[in-house]
């Protein structure tokens, strides 16, 4: 998967397997996707790592969540914020959820507060090492599949290659489909906008991380001056980065990861920081669990400029490989949420027997 950041040539999950007292057995995972071609994501750090926190959870109330995931958010920092000590607090805290919902009988978005039961998604793909051809390929069945809303990628060198790419899908889909293009951190803020003005004209909705995620300036800039929603945020690991984000008015729609941000604890404690600045919410990947918080989060109910109308700012779907069955399925265009208990994971053996390393 190539974009203009970074070019995924593996994924690597470390499966975390917490069994409480009385049996009930909660799953949790993190994930690193490499940009190394043919080198692995630092999977064999990312266990070692999750191996060193485990003392912090063993013996643990489960019902102390929000205590298990202070200690283990101190006891990782040591290691710094960057994605390898993100993601092994966020297996950790969604398996706790994990646990949480099953021994109540009830999936985590009904403990969170669900406040919708299916959720608007667009498909996310059409990577930048795809040619003009593979892109009308890939675009022109999406519309009957459902959805009504779609991601291309965006940001070569030559930005007369960017608007070919955009025409293109947008010929198989026509005109009641939004497109929305992701430059993923390759563009300075003059770029970002004589792109972004371009894109504009051939009705793109947003632009997604235009700039470097640390340039808060530079996006500012961008999102002050186009009219197309400027998304952003999928690089922010702590409440922190997402404040200053907020701050500096760099984004009109934050899109939170949950592995970085430390599992859903994490990601709820960001999302409410959204909405104290009236800025909706979306995810970036992992919609197997994002989707519990996104149904519980009244930000990511809202509008944005370019977005359309309230409840309709959709999710992101990447269909790529995982290691588990989710109970939350998407179809024609959306997500329907399972009553299944707990996170609704369900482990495909055959894949992990498949896939082991170690």
């Amino acid at each position: 998967m190539a974009s203009a950041g970074a070019r995924v040539a593996a994924l690597d999950y470390v499966l975390v397997r917490l069994t409480a007292t009385g049996g009930v057995e909660g799953l949790g995972y993190a994930c690193l996707y490499a940009a190394a071609p043919g080198g692995g994501a630092h999977g064999a750090a990312l266990r070692a790592l999750v191996d060193d926190l485990a003392p912090l959870v063993r013996g643990e109330d489960t019902r102390y969540r929000g205590r298990v995931w202070r200690a283990l958010e101190r006891a990782a920092a040591a290691v710094g914020h960057g994605d390898l000590a993100r993601a092994a607090v966020s297996a950790y805290d969604l398996a706790l959820w994990d646990i949480a919902g099953k021994a109540a009988g009830l999936p985590v978005w009904h403990l969170l507060g669900g406040v919708r039961d299916r959720l608007p998604v667009y498909y996310s793909g059409l990577f930048l090492g795809a040619s003009l051809d593979e892109l009308r390929a890939e675009a022109a069945p999406l519309p009957g599949l459902g959805y009504r809303a779609i991601k291309l990628r965006v940001g070569r060198a030559d930005p007369d290659e960017d608007v070919a790419r955009v025409r293109a899908v947008r010929e198989v889909v026509g005109e009641g489909i939004r497109l929305l293009a992701d430059c993923s951190r390759s563009l300075d803020a003059g770029r970002a906008i004589r792109l972004g003005r371009r894109l504009e004209r051939l009705g793109v909705a947003w632009l997604e991380e235009p700039v470097p995620p640390e340039d808060l300036a530079g996006a500012a800039r961008v999102a002050s001056v186009l009219d197309v929603t400027v998304a952003g945020g999928e690089s922010a690991r702590t409440v922190e980065d997402v404040r200053a984000l907020l701050e500096h008015r760099a984004a009109d729609l934050v899109m939170l990861d949950i592995q970085r941000l430390g599992g859903l604890t994490g990601w709820l404690q960001a999302a409410a920081l959204c909405g104290a600045h009236r800025v909706a919410v979306s995810n970036h990947l992992f919609l197997e669990t994002t989707v519990h918080a996104l149904a519980a989060c009244p930000w990511a109910i809202g509008t944005a400029a370019g977005v359309a109308a309230a409840d309709d700012i959709p999710a992101e779907h990447l269909p790529w490989p995982t290691p588990f069955e989710a109970a939350s399925q998407v179809a024609h265009g959306e997500l329907r949420l399972s009553d299944a208990a707990g996170l609704g994971l369900t482990p495909r053996d055959d894949v992990i027997r498949r896939h082991r390393v170690g």
